[in-house]
């Protein structure tokens, strides 16, 4: 081989291994990306959410490939439900449903990794404050969200505030309570002092007042088989016979 052909030959390799090595670090890159984004959903498909608004509740599914762990709370900053479900890929669905029926405001998606342990969140936002349940049909969530009528429990804004403690006043103990008085002779304010304690053993003799007691005497019948006492007779005037 001659010398010009040797450094062709050396050059023409330089070059197929330069390229070979690219290439092999464009696919490894290619398949770390691959696998990366796989990583960031869970096995659990959600394969959709769908919303039916009747005449007493509106109710939300949310359809799973597989039966979904999940667990539920209420949103901080908005009246609604928070459902998060282990192990999911929600990946598939829209970040936003709008329903507006009144009742019902919307249903965000979002999914979160492996660090979060590849949850799907679901939020359903309010229009307001609902009450809610959640059931399980075989691999399938129901959320029904039920609508709060006129005559229903009124919002916390509509309840009349009570007054401040300092509008109300200090409230009179025992001790600043004037004592009791009777309405009569008594002067205002004057103290009724209780009757005296009968010693133990007396015998307690209720008080009758005295006209009460005389009237009471007149009303008594006479006793059974005897007569009414016989008039007193009237005096007769006695003269003194001469001495």
């Amino acid at each position: 081989m001659k010398k010009g052909d040797r450094k062709l030959f050396l050059n023409f390799s330089k070059i197929t291994i330069f390229f070979g090595i690219f290439g092999f670090c464009v696919l490894g890159s290619g398949i770390l990306a691959v696998n990366a984004a796989e990583k960031e959903v869970g096995n659990n498909l959600v394969l959709g959410i769908d919303v039916n608004t009747g005449e007493v509740a509106t109710e939300i599914t949310i359809r799973s490939q597989n039966k979904p762990t999940y667990a539920s709370s209420a949103p901080a900053d908005s009246p609604g439900l928070l459902i998060e479900i282990s192990d999911a890929n929600v990946s598939e669905l829209a970040e936003s449903i709008p329903v507006n029926d009144g009742f019902v405001k919307e249903v965000k998606v979002a999914q979160f990794g492996e660090y979060a342990g590849f949850q799907g969140k679901i939020e359903i936002i309010f229009e307001k404050a609902l009450p809610s349940d959640i059931q399980e049909v075989e691999n399938d969530l129901i959320v029904s969200v039920t609508h709060q009528s006129e005559e229903g429990v009124p919002e916390v804004e509509e309840i009349a505030a009570l007054p401040p403690l300092e509008d109300i006043g200090e409230v009179p103990s025992d001790d600043t309570l004037p004592p009791p008085t009777l309405e009569g002779d008594l002067e205002a304010g004057a103290v009724i002092d209780a009757p005296p304690i009968p010693e133990e053993g007396a015998e307690i003799v209720p008080h009758v007042p005295e006209e009460e007691a005389i009237a009471s005497l007149e009303d008594v019948p006479p006793l059974e088989g005897e007569s009414e006492a016989p008039p007193v007779p009237e005096e007769i005037p006695v003269t003194e016979a001469p001495m």
